[in-house]
């Protein structure tokens, strides 16, 4: 006979947008489970990895209102970013301290903040289910590799782009392949990154080095978006060749390059659920969106989608509603469909405009980019708008 197991929340997917929403659901007092079939790690050792995440200060506060210690996970607090244009004389400069911020984000790497999330599942002791989702019953009743059953009021998929869950609703997306491959590796220089993020955009493609741990540090997470050939072949090129052509490419303040190594190569492609809820099944984060990480906001709009949903099923708890209904899953999607979309898109015309590359308008590109360094009320709207 297969267990059965009640639950008021059912959270498909244990990264770091499942774990953190299952811990914040706990603390608001939901009896909330998680499906994760991988292992969960909380002690993370070795070498620097390049699979970073920027978080927002906005996303820091949601990790801090969960106890997420930092002091046992290696981070870098960045105070300054210097954003390029190949074809402009000026450097974007923004500095934390002119614009009224602590930080203007932190880089971490993914495994360790991952760690770090179920060490907080952990000490909640919130029941974990090891065995994969396989069925999703006609009654949405789920269920799981061993045969166990789970009920679910609200089931949420937090399982990624290829989210399972999704895949079981008649929900479909719009799919943007760009064409273009992030190829991402750890460099480390012989200068200290002192806290500060760099990138340039060239031709709409971009190439940024974002500090990895402390300000004594020389090493960087490397994420370069390409021509998907070009990045193949850059990672298949002899070491030196490599070493040369990314030195071509980088500021000289950011030094000599020593070392490159943790290589990867992924193709980078935009996609949007054209609706985020359907039953008792709502989507958060990848599951529901992915975007072009020129602007580092993945997994931050991810963590926004996780404040609202949870600011909506509290809602509903005071009137009295059930969490899976319509007009619950119906505000939370209109919150976030649309800011969602925005941002996707944004990030889609800044890519083309920087592309552009007849000759005036890459002089009129040039000056613009002199204009808003001149502007501190611009560049500090522009902050303000990023680290939400």
């Amino acid at each position: 006979m297969n267990h059965q197991h009640a639950h008021e929340v059912v959270i498909i997917g244990g990264g770091a947008a499942g774990l953190l929403l299952a811990g914040q659901l706990h603390d608001h007092g939901v009896h909330v489970a998680l499906v994760e079939p991988h292992d969960l790690h909380t002690e993370v050792q070795g070498a620097w990895k390049a699979r970073t995440v920027a978080l927002t200060p906005a996303s820091v506060d949601l990790l801090d209102r969960l106890g997420f210690d930092w002091s046992h996970c290696r981070h870098s607090r960045y105070r300054t970013v210097l954003i390029e244009d190949a074809d402009a004389p000026t450097t974007l400069r923004f500095a934390a301290a002119e614009l009224g911020q602590a930080f203007l984000g932190v880089l971490v790497e993914l495994n360790r903040l991952n760690a770090g999330l179920v060490h907080c599942i952990q000490v909640r002791d919130l029941p974990v289910y090891r065995q994969p989702a396989v069925r999703l019953h006609a009654d949405r009743r789920l269920e799981l590799g061993d045969g166990t059953i789970l009920h679910g009021q609200l089931l949420v998929a937090t399982d990624g782009a290829q989210s399972w869950l999704r895949q079981q609703t008649t929900i479909q997306q719009s799919i943007l392949d760009y064409g273009q491959s992030a190829l991402i590796a750890v460099v480390e220089t012989d200068r200290p990154h002192q806290g500060r993020a760099w990138q340039r955009f060239t031709d709409g493609y971009t190439l940024a080095f974002l500090p990895l741990g402390d300000e004594l540090s020389c090493a960087y997470s490397m994420v370069w978006s390409l021509p998907g050939s070009q990045a193949q072949a850059l990672v298949q090129c002899p070491w030196l060749e490599l070493r040369s052509t990314l030195q071509r490419s980088m500021a000289e303040e950011l030094g000599q390059v020593l070392t490159i190594y943790d290589q990867g190569l992924y193709p980078l492609v935009a996609r949007h659920a054209l609706r985020y809820h359907e039953g008792n099944i709502v989507l958060v984060g990848d599951a529901a969106h992915t975007i072009h990480p020129l602007a580092g906001q993945g997994l931050n709009l991810g963590l926004t989608d996780i404040r609202v949903l949870i600011e909506e099923l509290m809602r509903a708890r005071r009137r009295g509603l059930p969490l899976e209904h319509a007009s619950v899953l119906g505000r939370y999607q209109r919150r976030r469909i649309g800011d969602n979309a925005l941002m996707q898109g944004s990030m889609t015309v800044l890519q083309d405009l920087m592309a552009e590359r007849h000759p005036l308008w890459r002089v009129a590109r040039g000056q613009g980019w002199k204009w808003i360094e001149r502007q501190p009320w611009l560049k500090s709207w522009m902050v303000e708008w990023a680290v939400q």
